[in-house]
């Protein structure tokens, strides 16, 4: 059995398996958020990923549980050694307060991803606990400064990904596509990007000169992965290391926050126009996910019981906010916005 510690933030988070294939996976996703540790402390959480030898047999109907990306489930029992049957494949995920195990029958892509995903929840889950939130945004830094790119209203095709994009092609360093982590400190709010696949289409990804050569050679080199063709949108599904390639940009795992960016796609403008706004409560409230549904939703989830527009976002509610009206962010404005960024910051 191979192990490896990830620090995340504060937290420590062991993975043990008999897959190499699972290890060398886990270190390509997981980092550069995820950063190997060789400290000798306990972990926080561990996730064994096993294959060798048959798991105990679950049996009983179960009650209905999802599992990653829209897989079903049942669990079977409460507390800790709680199961969890993966019914497609066989699968079975042990549940215990500072552990997971998770028992694979046979060799399928679900062996691969769902050890680093669990790894990604496990420090997730602990971050929620100690009063993060998770959000539906993107995030950029600009000058070590980080900005929180959120929707009017809590939905895909709002603009966010296309305004990232723009801000990445004015100089910003990358954070987060679409999930994202604030965490209050004694500072104020920090972003910690989290390692979830990127779906960009070829409007996006030809803001940027490599990322052209790559798609026009895409035919002899399929090594990015497509999603969305028969909708008719294609789009490129990518890791935040394989964005960062592509776009000559560099991941920014973290930084503090110093504005937030809201797009407004339905304020019907006749072009794109970003403004100063006024923060609002309830923008903040519409982004925050409960639950990723990229992750299990059979851990532990700290419950925050506290209403919206409580003091869960004031901090965010402190720093300059800006309003893009009339879709995304375009090229002029998003050199406007860096600029009035860095000039905030000096």
């Amino acid at each position: 059995m191979a192990t490896a510690d990830y620090l995340f933030s504060s937290l420590r988070v062991r993975l043990t398996s008999d897959l190499p294939e699972v290890m060398a996976w886990a270190e390509e996703t997981l980092q550069p958020y995820f950063r190997r540790s060789d400290s000798t402390s306990p972990p926080d959480d561990h996730v064994v990923a096993r294959f060798t030898g048959p798991p105990e047999p679950v049996t009983g109907p179960g009650e209905p549980q999802a599992l990653f990306l829209g897989r079903q489930g049942t669990r079977h029992g409460k507390g800790a050694g709680t199961r969890v049957l993966d019914v497609a494949s066989g699968h079975v995920f042990t549940l215990f307060d500072d552990r997971v195990i998770a028992h694979y029958t046979e060799r399928s892509p679900y062996v691969l991803r769902d050890p680093a995903r669990l790894v990604r929840e496990c420090a997730v889950d602990r971050m929620c606990a100690r009063g993060g939130s998770r959000l539906h945004a993107a995030a950029v830094a600009i000058g070590g400064s980080g900005v929180l790119i959120v929707g009017a209203r809590n939905s895909g095709g709002t603009g966010k990904s296309s305004t990232l994009a723009h801000l990445l092609a004015e100089g910003a360093d990358f954070i987060a596509n679409d999930r994202l982590l604030a965490v209050e400190n004694g500072h104020g709010v920090r972003l910690l990007g989290l390692p979830v696949a990127i779906r960009w289409g070829a409007d996006q990804l030809d803001l940027f000169q490599r990322a052209r050569a790559f798609r026009a050679d895409y035919g002899a080199r399929s090594s990015l992965r497509m999603t969305d063709v028969k909708a008719g949108h294609a789009k490129y599904e990518l890791t935040p290391c394989e964005l960062s390639a592509l776009t000559g940009r560099p991941i920014r795992p973290h930084a503090p926050l110093a504005a937030v960016v809201v797009v407004d796609r339905t304020a019907g403008a006749a072009s794109s126009r970003c403004a100063r706004t006024r923060p609002s409560g309830s923008v903040l409230s519409e982004s925050r996910l409960e639950r990723d549904p990229a992750f299990p939703s059979f851990f532990r989830t700290a419950q925050d019981e506290r209403a919206p527009g409580s003091d869960r976002f004031d901090r965010l509610l402190d720093v300059p906010w800006y309003r893009i009206t009339g879709g995304h962010l375009d090229i002029r404005g998003a050199a406007e916005l860096v600029d009035h960024i860095q000039r905030q910051g000096t």
